[in-house]
C-alpha cells in the first residue's frame, strides 16, 4: 500500500467483514443446538475460503502469489480454530445459543441436592 486513506479504509472495509463473517459461523457451529462437527467443518471452510478475499482486493495494488492467498487462508483457519476450541469449552459447560426441542435452557441448572 502506498499510505493513500482510501487505499487503507477500503482495505479494512474488504477484511473486517470477513473476519466478522468468520466469527459468527463459528459461534454457529460450536453452541447451536445439536452436534456441532459438520457445522464447524462448514465454518473452518469458510473461514478458509474468505481468507481468499483480502488477496483478491490487493491485486488492485499489488499482484497476489500462491504464497499470499496461502498465508490468509492458514491466518483465518487458524483464528477459526482456536475460535471453535474455545466455544468447544463453552459448550461443554451447557451453554447453547438458543434452547432445545425438548426444553433444554441455555445456561446450565445446577444440581439440586
Amino acid at each position: 500500500m502506498t499510505g493513500n486513506g482510501w487505499e487503507t479504509f477500503s482495505f479494512i472495509v474488504v477484511v473486517v467483514p470477513c473476519v466478522v463473517m468468520v466469527e459468527l459461523s463459528i459461534l454457529w457451529g460450536a453452541l447451536d443446538i445439536g452436534r456441532p462437527v459438520f457445522r464447524l467443518l462448514v465454518a473452518v471452510l469458510v473461514a478458509v475460503f474468505l481468507g481468499g478475499l483480502p488477496p483478491l482486493y490487493l491485486k488492485a495494488l499489488v499482484e497476489p502469489t500462491l504464497r499470499d492467498f496461502l498465508g490468509w487462508s492458514s491466518v483465518m483457519g487458524f483464528q477459526a480454530t482456536i475460535t471453535a476450541a474455545s466455544l468447544l469449552v463453552i459448550r461443554s459447560c451447557g451453554w447453547r445459543l438458543v434452547s432445545g426441542p425438548d426444553g433444554i435452557e441455555s445456561l446450565p441448572t445446577p444440581p439440586r441436592s
